[in-house]
């Protein structure tokens, strides 16, 4: 797979017939798996377009976070198609007009397009599927679970209530947040649980609490306890971070890039009134986790 990166909307990169599947692609969930399914049974180039920065980012001026990231993309795709397509935005891509966009795909011999039915495109979201008549359209149906429309929308809903079991099934794997391993306050070591903390960077995290779930290192996965959170009973923080306590782990973590992965929420951040309730709040927690390991140690 090839990952192109347009600037502009007159770019031309490739000259043979190709199937796109048009979208933000914020988390790969199962709804985008139904687009990919679709995509893959055309006996054509294909790929993958979406928009970076998020729209929704220049539009409002917000701090987006993250579902997944273009790496992340990139690795979940990369034996999947010949394309992925990242479409640089700025205020005045969004302020094109829909036939520039129309145009850029038929510069590209696009032929084939795979979106749902509520794909939009242009300046004040003006194009419609409607407009893309000149390409063989292959609308997916949406894709739900228990009559609600699975979305990055909803997914972002649950990780913010700390609901990981709803994000989990509705993205059809455990959410992951990958990032380099920096040096904290080492307040672990001194009351048993050492952590590795995770710089985040442009990931969404799930709300505060502590967390069963596993690190990806060197490729190989070890279960641990996750805490997100400010540490209110010692050592405040003025801001949240995610840190996770590996089991049976103990080599030097510092600047590895690792993947945090979150199976099942145990219980929201708390103030303790002592170090001591703390410590055995956390061994009762490690507990939940070792025997919830037997569950979900699969691979």
């Amino acid at each position: 797979m090839k990952t192109v990166f347009i600037k502009d909307l007159n770019e031309v990169f490739q000259n043979e017939n190709l199937a796109l599947m048009l979208g933000n692609f914020d988390g790969f969930h199962l709804g985008h798996n139904a687009l990919l399914n679709e995509l893959k049974k055309l006996n054509i180039k294909q790929g993958l377009l979406t928009f970076y920065p998020h729209p929704l980012k220049i539009l409002k001026n917000l701090d987006f976070k993250y579902l997944d990231t273009i790496k992340d993309k990139e690795k979940k795709l990369e034996n999947e198609i010949d394309y992925l397509i990242v479409i640089n935005t700025t205020k005045e891509l969004l302020n094109e007009n829909k036939n520039s966009f129309i145009n850029f795909l038929k510069n590209n011999k696009v032929s084939d397009i795979v979106c749902g039915n509520d794909f939009t495109f242009g300046k004040n979201k003006s194009g419609t599927v409607k407009d893309l008549s000149d390409f063989r359209l292959h609308i997916v149906p949406d894709y739900k679970i228990d009559n609600i429309r699975v979305s990055s929308t909803y997914i972002r809903k649950y990780l913010n209530e700390g609901n990981i079991d709803f994000a989990n099934k509705y993205l059809g794997h455990f959410y992951e947040i990958e990032g380099v391993v920096s040096h904290g306050s080492h307040l672990g070591n001194t009351i048993g649980f050492p952590t590795a903390n995770i710089e985040e960077n442009e990931y969404l995290l799930p709300s505060n609490g502590v967390y069963f779930g596993y690190a990806i290192v060197d490729d190989k996965k070890i279960f641990g306890m996750i805490n997100i959170g400010i540490n209110p009973t010692i050592n405040l923080l003025n801001k949240k971070r995610l840190e996770i306590n590996l089991f049976d782990y103990n080599q030097d973590l510092y600047d590895k890039i690792i993947r945090v992965g979150f199976i099942k929420k145990l219980r929201d951040e708390i103030k303790f009134n002592s170090k001591e309730e703390l410590i055995n709040m956390l061994n009762k927690n490690k507990l939940e986790c070792i025997n919830l390991i037997k569950t979900y140690n699969k691979d």
